[in-house]
């Protein structure tokens, strides 16, 4: 990963980003794109630098999966809730 980048293609399709050493991945498929954890709110805007390099934004993403422990984090993100930390 570059220092000018915080995200990285780890295979193709699956991407890493990476902020504060919190990750959260976005894997793109045939089928859209899906969002694995949420990672800080600050990674939103490396979260639109990738989306905008795949020719996308934050509206095309498909799904949204969290893993236990990151409902407090999407909750902190504009535009993201779950039912443990409504809107």
């Amino acid at each position: 990963m570059s220092r000018g980048r915080q995200w990285t293609e780890v295979v193709p399709g699956f991407f890493g980003i990476s902020v504060a050493d919190v990750n959260c991945y976005l894997v793109q498929t045939a089928d859209g794109l899906t969002l694995f954890d949420a990672g800080l709110p600050r990674s939103r805007g490396v979260l639109r630098d990738l989306l905008g390099h795949l020719g996308a934004k934050e509206t095309d993403i498909d799904a949204v999966v969290l893993r236990k422990g990151t409902a407090r984090t999407c909750s902190r993100s504009p535009g993201c809730s779950s039912p443990a930390t409504p809107s």
